[in-house]
Order: structure tokens, then sequence, then C-alpha cells
């Protein structure tokens, strides 16, 4: 019933420092102040003020008002030195990125930015705050989301400048380059963040489907089912595209927008197993190399073996580039052996007949069942029913299984584009430039905070537009989408509402 092997995540950071500094919320019980505290109001901006005694000693017991307009009590500020001598410390150890995060920086940025600045003038080349990449309550989301993006972006930007070394010639140097991100938005390299670019390959297939499978004038729901060799993802689009801005990925939980895309661990490479009485498919996988059994590298058996046997892949159809010097087709007695050998396995504990076919066939039916699961998920457990969809099946293998998830969802459509094996990168050239700014705010929604909340969005407004317009002088449409993350007092769950949209 229980499994005791978990594996943990890997750690994505090699050492963590901390520094002298202690920032409270004003109310909080974490902090009891003294009956002789002096406590002093001190808008944003303004420098602090000395005691109330007359001391000339700094006072260390400061109130200020966040970015949120919580009160924030400055029990301890920043120690600099020490910060310096810790940064320059690690600097000589070799490392070149940092993630930065502090309690309470969500609304309180001042000491991140602060050490941030120390790292820039040491030499650090990749910097990640948190207050800046996901300004939001949660302390250990948000310094999962800067390590994150510390651990990625280094490798993604150098990635980027060999592509560009390798296609900048003079026909091609002044091209417009932009990365897909996440949201289902594109970016010009220099602003890409690693942490918003996580699920940006499935992000261009759900622009892909949306652009390509929903028509506005008969609106009918699309489901996406984009089947690769490792997984599977799915999502929803109705009309309008769906994030979320909390997910986890790897068993790291960030705070990022992103589309609302499920993945589930099995695709075509996803590697067939009898474990104690159950067909098992996946979550391990055979990868590219070896492959499947049929890529003639000696493999396991997966599910592109179990199609094979069953008819669902014509070897006829696929180039001669397997095999150990890359020119020999398809190897279909290879995936018929692996199937076979565990035929009789199966047999022979449960002491059953059943054949080849049979048993390629059940995996299959397990296969189809675990990728159902994330679609009914994304339609019937948000009280929409499965069958009044369409289902946009690509990626490398959705064809293969999507007549059988359509059937076991009542899905009576299927839409498979004639570009549906690369409609991920087609996707992303149909994808617009998006630009999303955030800021946090601690008030209760009510009348009298509706005029303050109009003045954010406007100034929020301003910064997207300048930025896209920076990006993209040529734009000549913009849309401005604006969302409220709510919450009932005392709950912490977070209720994602978009307020309105805007043409301009």
């Amino acid at each position: 019933m229980f499994a005791l092997d978990v594996k943990r995540p890997e750690l994505l950071y090699s050492k963590v420092v901390e520094v002298p500094e202690r920032v409270t919320l004003h109310d909080s019980t974490s902090y009891r102040r003294g009956d002789k505290d002096d406590i002093q109001l001190v808008p944003p901006g303004h420098p602090p003020q000395r005691a109330a005694n007359g001391s000339s000693q700094e006072a260390c017991d400061e109130v200020v008002t966040g970015l949120s307009g919580e009160r924030i009590r400055i029990v301890e500020k920043l120690d600099l030195e020490f910060t310096k001598e810790a940064l320059g410390e690690t600097f000589a150890e070799g490392f070149r990125s940092v993630a930065i995060c502090l309690l309470h920086s969500y609304t309180f940025p001042d000491h991140e930015l602060a050490i941030a600045e120390e790292a820039k003038k040491i030499g650090f080349t990749q910097i990640s705050v948190s207050s800046e990449l996901s300004p939001a309550i949660r302390m250990l989301s948000r310094a999962n989301s800067a390590v994150t993006d510390a651990y990625l972006t280094p490798e993604i930007q150098k990635y980027l400048q060999g592509f560009r070394a390798g296609v900048d010639t003079d026909s091609l140097r002044d091209v417009n380059w932009r990365i897909m991100q996440s949201d289902g938005g594109l970016v010009h390299p220099s602003k890409l963040s690693g942490l918003r670019a996580l699920l940006s390959g499935p992000a261009g297939g759900v622009i892909g489907y949306a652009r390509t499978c929903f028509l506005p004038e008969k609106p009918r729901a699309v489901v996406g089912f984009d089947m690769g060799g490792t997984s599977t993802d799915v999502s929803r689009f109705s009309g309008s595209l769906e994030h979320v801005f909390e997910s986890t990925t790897a068993g790291v939980s960030v705070q990022v927008p992103q589309l609302d895309i499920n993945t589930v661990a099995a695709g075509g490479g996803s590697i067939l197993s009898w474990q104690k009485g159950i067909l098992a498919v996946g979550p391990a996988s055979a990868g590219s190399h070896p492959g499947p059994a049929c890529y003639r590298k000696g493999g396991p058996a997966t599910i592109t073996d179990a199609n094979l046997v069953l008819g669902r892949i014509l070897p006829d159809r696929f180039p001669s580039i397997f095999g150990p010097s890359q020119d020999q087709p398809l190897d279909y007695h290879a995936s018929y052996d692996k199937l076979s050998a565990l035929a009789e396995e199966i047999n022979r504990d449960e002491g059953t007949t059943l054949s080849v076919h049979e048993v390629a066939s059940g995996f299959i039916t397990v296969a189809n069942e675990t990728m159902c699961r994330p679609i009914r998920a994304l339609t019937e457990a948000k009280g929409h029913a499965a069958s009044d969809h369409i289902l946009a099946a690509f990626g490398g293998a959705g064809g293969q299984h999507a007549c059988d998830i359509a059937r076991t969802l009542g899905i009576n459509r299927v839409a498979i584009h004639k570009y549906s094996s690369v409609l991920s990168a087609y996707g992303m050239a149909l994808a617009d430039t998006v630009q999303e700014e955030r800021k946090p705010c601690a008030e209760i929604l009510a009348s009298p905070i509706q005029s303050t909340v109009r003045s954010t969005f406007d100034d929020l407004r301003e910064q997207t537009t300048k930025s896209i317009r920076e990006m993209d002088p040529t734009c000549t449409k913009m849309e401005s989408s604006y969302f409220l993350n709510l919450r009932y007092e005392g709950s912490d769950n977070v209720i994602h509402h978009r307020v309105r949209h805007t043409t301009e």
C-alpha cells in the first residue's frame, strides 16, 4: 500500500548562507515588544528616525509600511559587513549564481535588494531576488522560485548564446528573437527568466491547439492531449487561457504564472513492467537512448513497443535511423520478444494463458487510464463534463491513443492538426509578446479600497505597456488582463479572480 522507496528531489543549491537580520509583521505574535519600546511608523522611502529618548543611536525597533500596506517591524537591520564578507567568501569558492530570499521580503524587499547590490559589486553573474521574481506571501515557495531561477537561467542563457552564435549570419543578424515562457507568451531573450520557462514547451502546445482547434464562432471547449516520449501534458481551453500562480514541478513548489498544464509520467517511452500482480506503466522512461526495444539498442519494453506489436505503428512508414549505426528500421521482433517475456512472467504468476497481444493491450489500457486522470481533474473535477469537449491530440504519440482516450471519456470529436507532431513549435510561432507585473496587497476587499485597486492596476498597466513597447516598438494592438488573488480571512487558499480585460 505504501511506497517505501520514496526518492527526495535533488537539491538545486550547493551552499546556504544565513545573514543577520530580522523583520516581522508588526501585529505578529512572533515578536512581543516590551513596555518601554519606542515604536516609530516610517513611510516608505523615508530615513529612519532617532529614538524618542534623544539618544544619538539609531532606533533598532523601527516600524515601516510595506508595499502591501502591512506594518513591518525591523527588529534587526541587515548586517552589511557580514553580508559582504560571506558573499566574498562564496565568490572565492567559485560560485557565480546566487538566490536571495528573506522572510517578509514580498512586502519589505529592502534587505534583499541591498544584498543583491553587494552581490553585483562582487561580481556574481546571476542574481535571483525572490521579491522581484515572486512578490507574494509564502516564503518557502518564494525561496524555491529564486533558487530555481538561479539554477536554470545561466544554463538557458548559455544555450541561447551558443544557438545565436551558430546562426548569426549576415541574413539573420537583425532577426527579432523571442523566447517562449510558461505563461503562453513570448519575451525578449534579455528579459528571460529560467523560472518562467519551466513549461515553455508544453505552453507552446496550448497556444498551438488554442489557435487551430478552437472556433470562436462555434465555441466548444477543447482539451489538449500532448503525448510525447516520456510524459503526457493535458490542458483545457474554452476561449481564454487558464493560468495558475503556484505549482509543483519535479517536487519543487514555485510561485510563477504559468498555463494550467497537468503532466503525467506516461509517454511512448514509459517502461512496462509486472509488479506484484499489477501491470505497471512508468514512471521510469527508456528515454531516447537506449529507447524502446524496437530502437535496436537493447532497450526495455515500452508503450511504443506495445503499439508496434498491436499494429498501431507501421515500421515501413519510419525512416531507417535506428540501431548502433542509425541505418536500420524499427525492429518488430525485438518488441515482440520483450512483451513475450512479460507475458510468460504474468502467466506463470497468475496461472493464466494470456497472449502477447492481450498483454500488450492490457498495458495500453493502463496507460490510457493513467492519461485520463489528469483530463478528468481539469474537467469533471472543476464542474465541466468531459464529454462536452473536443480532444485535440498532438505530440509524437498523441494520435496513437487519441481515440481510446476520447472513447473512455465519452468525447465524440477528436481534432488532429496537420502539424500535430510539431504543434508546440507551431504554437510558439503564433504566440504573442507578454509581460506580467504583480504587486502585493494586504487589504480587505471593500468599497473604500476600490479606488486604490484601480490606481494600482493603472500603474501595473503602465509598467507592462512600457516593457512591451521596448520589446516590440511596432506593436499596434495591446490587450490587458487584470487579476486579483483573493483569500477569505483566516484562509490560506488563494482564489484567482479575473477582474477585467481591455484592448487598446
